[in-house]
């Protein structure tokens, strides 16, 4: 198991590569797992109009693309869906587990941004919203590391889950997470090259320290539903 000591949620990209909710900590229980899949489609006409357009040439033609391994574990479920509208609160939740994580900042209408002192900014919000079904558009630039410049990205994350009935008869959730990246930064573009098949990996790490943000923390509550309230909570 990993450590929970330093859970680290942010729009991160290290080379071009999308790592948002980083997460080091101990990881639910997985059941099963999928081989990731190729291509990644969803309802572009339900799309926030003013979005559409950017989501459909970033999917269409990414940079960089990954797909997570599909993850199925115990999970309080009303908990993961209230934290997908609000990030900005699992923050919050893992800092009351002891968790070390970056800061949130929500701005409303499922907008929000995260920020580091080396320059990097990034917004992303919330564009197609289903009972099995999130998109993401963000957008922003990052440092990709100590020497090089900051790099434009636009990256859209979708993430599909479901609710099933695990092997002891409870209710679990499987979920599985696509990325795709566009930059025309030439630095980006040659470290990417440089790194070759690592960066495909790196990506894919990148997308289950994301799934591990929202999921541990339902994983969590669904073992110690006691806590709920308090990890829920509004800061005053």
């Amino acid at each position: 198991m990993r450590n929970r000591s330093n859970a680290c949620l942010g729009l991160l990209v290290v080379t071009s590569i999308f790592a948002s909710a980083a997460v080091h900590a101990s990881g639910p229980t997985i059941f099963g797992a999928k081989k990731p899949e190729p291509a990644v489609t969803i309802p572009l006409q339900s799309v926030s109009a003013t979005q559409r357009e950017a989501v459909r040439q970033i999917l269409e033609k990414p940079t960089l693309s990954a797909r997570s391994q599909a993850e199925t574990f115990p999970a309080k479920v009303d908990a993961y869906r209230y934290f997908l509208d609000h990030p900005e609160r699992a923050v919050t939740a893992w800092r009351r587990l002891q968790a070390k994580c970056v800061s949130i900042q929500a701005h409303g209408n499922q907008q929000f941004s995260w920020a580091d002192e080396n320059g990097s900014e990034v917004t992303w919000q919330t564009v197609l919203s289903q009972p099995d079904l999130r998109v993401w558009y963000a957008e922003g630039k990052v440092k990709p590391g100590p020497l090089l410049p900051l790099v434009p990205v636009k990256v859209v994350v979708v993430l599909r889950y479901s609710e099933v009935v695990l092997p002891d008869g409870k209710v679990g959730l499987q979920h599985q997470t696509d990325m795709a990246i566009h930059t025309d930064s030439k630095t980006a573009l040659v470290v990417t090259k440089m790194l070759g098949p690592s960066a495909q990996r790196m990506a894919e790490q990148g997308l289950g320290q994301f799934q591990f943000f929202f999921g541990g923390l339902s994983f969590y509550l669904s073992r110690h539903p006691e806590q709920a309230a308090a990890l829920m909570r509004e800061e005053q």
